[in-house]
């Protein structure tokens, strides 16, 4: 049965260096450019987020108070304990681009009506769940009783999640709730933002200014393996952010 994809639909494999891709030899000389990335990447924004509004949903989806109306359920396996959720199909399509491609297509998983996420955190999509019925963050109670606590792992971890299930109301809510907190990032938080999105993705374009940040102030962030081990990796996209040709040089390619 197909699972859960590490990457959204349609995108490429952006760190297969034979293919040309983020960190191959292929990559384009520098050119000059007029504007900087600054400018056309928030022009862009504007143009991709300017239909969803501040609100949970947009006007067209389902509200909690209408689940007494929807009668088709999905069953959605989490992680390798396998831990299942029933959740209303309507909701979770009305959210998820993912979830309506894979119950709508001639898949597997629309015959079944079942979603399996083997690689993914129940503790995680238990938040999510959370969200998705209750439009509340960190409600979720886990196995023992408690409740997940709020933390920046734990934003993190949703956000990743949210995007691989193709949330893209849930994601511009975490990117804006995380926009006063990319200073307390640790260098393993951002190295798992770098590992887990793509060169397009608005928190890793603010874990990487971050980066140069620290470059420029000569902070002790520079210190230690994972950090030399970060600009090692990741020396490309920073030189090109530093460049203010981010998205001709890194983005535009691909």
């Amino acid at each position: 049965m197909p699972t859960l994809p590490g990457r959204r639909y349609g995108e490429p494999d952006w760190g297969n260096a034979e293919q040309g891709g983020l960190h191959s030899e292929t990559h384009p000389a520098l050119t000059s450019c007029t504007s900087s990335y600054e400018e056309r990447r928030l022009a862009q924004y504007g143009k991709t987020h300017a239909a969803v509004p501040k609100g949970r949903r947009l006007a067209s989806y389902p509200k909690p108070k209408d689940l007494i109306n929807m009668t088709e359920m999905v069953r959605v396996i989490v992680g390798q304990e396998e831990q299942t959720w029933m959740l209303h199909r309507d909701l979770l399509t009305a959210v998820s681009d993912f979830a309506k491609a894979a119950l709508s297509n001639p898949f597997e998983e629309s015959q079944e009506q079942t979603i399996r996420l083997p690689e993914e955190n129940p503790a995680i999509f238990a938040i999510f769940v959370s969200y998705l019925y209750t439009d509340s963050l960190y409600g979720s109670v886990l196995g023992d009783g408690k409740l997940f606590v709020d933390t920046l792992d734990a934003d993190l971890a949703l956000y990743m999640l949210a995007d691989r299930l193709q949330d893209l109301v849930l994601c511009k809510h975490l990117v804006e709730r995380l926009a006063f907190s990319y200073d307390r990032f640790t260098a393993e938080q951002i190295q798992y933002v770098l590992d887990n999105t793509a060169p397009s993705d608005p928190l890793r374009y603010a874990c990487l200014q971050r980066v140069i940040r620290e470059i420029q102030c000569r902070t002790a962030f520079l210190n230690g393996p994972l950090a030399a081990e970060l600009y090692d990796n990741h020396a490309p996209e920073i030189l090109a952010i530093m460049m203010g040709r981010f998205e001709e040089l890194v983005i535009a390619p691909v």
